[in-house]
């Protein structure tokens, strides 16, 4: 497969401090799968081919001007791999799937597409949810089927804490684990690397902590899991 090298996006709405924090941070550190920092370059070696990675997710994955994704410490990650995001935020699994072709690129050669939704499905309203879990269950079933005829591997991350969700997001998690495990679709537990995490993980915003996204510490730790997660 010929070589792509990743290209990592500027605009306006992602200043070049927020890349050179992060380069930083990569230069100088990592962190494993329990969110230790180690040495980075002892924990990174990338020996696969080139692969072709779509990542398709909402805001914790997708940077905007509201916040930073992880994306982009995938990329910086794994440079000699073509990694690249949806166009968009994707929001819930309704968008996810009105919107599938476009956020696969309208191509089927995928060498692994990895998807962490869910966030939008639960909401912010403590105790209730927008999606009701048996339409959720529909359409992380219908995204696993299509997503499967169009990549070799797919991985789909648990929904990480936001809020004080704890049991929606337990509840919605256990649907995304029991839909992988029938279709032969791998688990990128995110849930369980972040949800030790305190509010030094988090951003401020307006003077309040912000509980739904992550800082660029916490966006790190992110980062450098769905990497391990991709190339191992």
């Amino acid at each position: 497969m010929k070589k792509i090298d990743c290209i990592i996006r500027k605009s306006p709405r992602k200043p070049f401090a927020v890349f050179g924090a992060i380069v930083i941070f990569c230069s100088f550190c990592g962190c494993n799968r329990s969110g230790h920092v180690e040495d980075f370059h002892a924990g990174h070696h990338h020996e696969s081919e080139d692969l072709r990675i779509r990542i398709i997710g909402d805001s914790v994955s997708f940077t905007n001007q509201n916040s930073f994704g992880y994306t982009e410490v995938v990329q910086l990650l794994l440079p000699e791999h073509n990694v690249s995001h949806d166009f968009d935020n994707a929001f819930g699994t309704d968008h996810v799937l009105n919107n599938l072709e476009e956020f696969t690129d309208f191509r089927n050669d995928w060498d692994i597409v990895h998807v962490n939704c869910g966030i939008w499905d639960i909401g912010s309203i403590s105790g209730s949810y927008i999606t009701p879990p048996e339409i959720f269950r529909t359409n992380v079933r219908r995204i696993m089927a299509h997503v499967n005829t169009v990549s070799e591997c797919q991985i789909w991350a648990t929904i990480t804490p936001f809020l004080e969700q704890h049991e929606l997001i337990e509840l919605f998690n256990s649907i995304i684990v029991e839909e992988a495990e029938s279709q032969g679709v791998e688990i990128n537990d995110l849930y369980s690397l972040m949800e030790p995490l305190g509010d030094d993980f988090r951003p401020i915003k307006n003077e309040q902590i912000d509980r739904i996204h992550w800082n660029y510490e916490g966006t790190l730790v992110l980062g450098t899991r769905v990497a391990d997660c991709l190339v191992d």
